[in-house]
C-alpha cells in the first residue's frame, strides 16, 4: 500500500493528463478512516484561486475526479478513494490554526 507522499508524487504527474481548465494547482491526500470508519483517501484537488465560478461544474470536474479515482484504484489499494474540489485560497483559509 502506498504512502500518503507516494500517492501525492503520483497524482502530481498526472496533472499532465487532465484538462488544462480548471488548473489544478496541487493535491493534499489525506489517509484516514470515513464516517463509518473504513479506510479511506481524502483527496483534496487544490485548483487554482482564480478559476472562475462557471469552471466549477460537474462537466468540468469531472473528468479530473475520474481520473483521480482511476488511479488509485487502477493500483488496487484498499482505501476508498474521497475526492474533493477546492481552490488553493479556500484551502488555506479553511486550513490555518
Amino acid at each position: 500500500m502506498d504512502t500518503v507522499a507516494q500517492i501525492e508524487k503520483r497524482l502530481t504527474a498526472l496533472k499532465r493528463k487532465l484538462p488544462p481548465s480548471p488548473r489544478v494547482v496541487r493535491f493534499v491526500v489525506e489517509d484516514r478512516p470515513d464516517h463509518v470508519g473504513e479506510p479511506s483517501l481524502f483527496i483534496w484537488i487544490l485548483l487554482d484561486s482564480n478559476t472562475p465560478r462557471g469552471e466549477l461544474t460537474h462537466a468540468k470536474l469531472a473528468p479530473i475526479d475520474q481520473a483521480v479515482t482511476a488511479e488509485i484504484m487502477g493500483r488496487k489499494d484498499p482505501r476508498f478513494p474521497h475526492v474533493l474540489f477546492r481552490t488553493e485560497a479556500e484551502h488555506l483559509e479553511l486550513t490555518q490554526v
